[in-house]
């Protein structure tokens, strides 16, 4: 934390100091308020002479009736917002802790409402800890960790640790430690808390700064358990250094044998690694080869599938790729879903979200361009939809992410009549959805990568001796 130091008192007044960071040299105005003191940036010492008292715990000019907050920040950019002390403390007025915020905002600034529970026997024993982070639960009929509705993440999301038997409990919270450190470090509401903490503990070196000056003109800064208390993010790392200390270790389960995995490479310098079963082969990213190596995939489907022990239903290979190798998120009613239809390449740069999930993700558009030379691309993009005929009516079906559609037909056999067709619904995609071209390039990536990866797979496979 930064020192500030007292530089003078505010001419005429017994009760304003000016004090400055050590450092930087910022000035700041202390007007002792009853047993309080507020504090503003120095930039107009007029301010420090006005008469002073508080209204609902905050600073109001006397005469006058302007809250300081007010003067501060002037007049709101819409009628939704109103000001926020982002530290909680409404006596400091600096311009860095003060905000634009709507009522939601207001709302989660006000004070975590959720306790922190404590955690299992086990780990008080074993590793002295006293509670969990904030939203996390011991599920003790599944025996796993499991965390919800994590302030600034999407509502109605749930994690879980691993439950396999084979590991420890404590290796069990390592788990669920690791994965809510990981969804945590996506949510606004630790960052802010972090920044609330920081802007806490400097207005409570710059109120000491005036009052170690003069204890009898300048009071403390109160104490409040909440700034000096770790934030949840801090209490989950700090268990997770001493749990790992300990040789704690995370144990998905046994591997799962009755599959080949294979390591891929391309000639452009790219790899990837195809796990083959029940005549199939899924490509997947080698950094989830441990956790791929643990699930007992049911390739008998369409989709490959995979289902939990405890749980009750399969989940799709995709989905659990997405949330729970790479920790990220997926909005109630939604899933992952391969960009190039490929229901068997769930490598994470070919995951796209989409609402329904698997139900929403109809191959319309993954057939190679063939006999049309020069066009730009080698695949008919995703969205587009085009029927190759000799004999009818020649059609391509553009339809956007949000439902839009246009329709271009030409004559049977005309090959420059649907290249036509083609750009029109192509430049229809640009034109309605702004996401299309970054998407079109990641999609023809994608596809160039499937089927090159099969391609190699498929010609190692013809060299091996039988």
């Amino acid at each position: 934390m930064e020192d500030y130091e007292w530089v003078r008192d505010v001419e005429g007044r017994t009760d304003a100091a000016i004090v400055a960071n050590r450092r930087t040299r910022h000035e700041y105005i202390v007007v002792a308020i009853d047993d309080a003191c507020m504090v503003m940036d120095f930039y107009d010492e007029s301010l420090a002479r006005l008469g002073w008292s508080t209204k609902l715990g905050y600073a109001i000019t006397s005469p006058g009736s302007r809250f300081a907050h007010h003067m501060v920040m002037g007049t709101a950019p819409s009628p939704d917002l109103s000001i926020d002390h982002i530290n909680r403390i409404r006596l400091d007025n600096r311009r860095a802790n003060l905000r634009w915020a709507t009522s939601s905002m207001q709302n989660m600034n006000r004070g975590v409402r959720v306790d922190r529970r404590s955690v299992p026997p086990e780990m008080q024993q074993d590793m002295g800890f006293d509670a969990m982070p904030r939203y996390m639960t011991w599920d003790g009929i599944r025996h796993r960790y499991s965390f919800y509705d994590l302030p600034g993440l999407q509502p109605g999301v749930s994690y879980h640790g691993t439950s396999a038997s084979e590991c420890s409990h404590a290796g069990r919270y390592l788990d669920a430690l690791e994965k809510y450190v990981a969804a945590a470090e996506l949510s606004s509401y630790h960052q802010d808390m972090t920044t609330t903490k920081r802007l806490a503990r400097e207005y409570i070196a710059i109120v000491q700064a005036a009052h170690n000056m003069d204890p009898t003109r300048f009071p403390a800064a109160p104490h409040v358990e909440y700034w000096e208390q770790a934030t949840d993010l801090e209490l989950a790392r700090s268990q997770i250094v001493t749990l790992r200390a300990h040789g704690v270790q995370v144990v998905h389960g046994p591997l799962n044998l009755d599959s080949e995995h294979v390591r891929v490479e391309l000639e452009d310098g790219s790899s990837c690694m195809v796990m083959k079963k029940g005549g199939k082969m899924i490509l997947y990213d080698e950094v989830f080869k441990d956790d791929m190596l643990r699930v007992n995939v049911d390739t008998n489907g369409d989709s490959p599938v995979y289902k939990f022990p405890g749980e009750s239903y399969k989940r799709r290979l995709a989905d659990i790729v997405w949330v729970r190798f790479a920790g990220r998120t997926l909005p109630t009613g939604s899933g992952a879903v391969p960009l190039n239809y490929h229901l068997n390449d769930v490598r994470l740069d070919n995951l796209i979200v989409m609402d329904g999930g698997g139900k929403s993700n109809k191959a319309i558009g993954s057939r190679e361009i063939t006999g049309i030379p020069d066009f730009g691309m080698k695949y008919v993009p995703r969205g587009i939809r085009v029927s190759w005929s000799q004999t009818v009516r020649q059609d391509v079906r553009a339809t956007t992410p949000d439902k839009q559609k246009a329709s271009f037909s030409c004559t049977p056999g005309d090959l420059e009549g649907l290249v036509r067709c083609i750009r029109k619904a192509v430049q229809f995609m640009i034109d309605n959805d702004p996401t299309f071209s970054e998407t079109n390039a990641r999609f023809q990536e994608s596809m160039r990568t499937y089927d090159a990866v099969m391609a190699t797979e498929l010609s190692r496979l013809a060299d091996t001796p039988t």
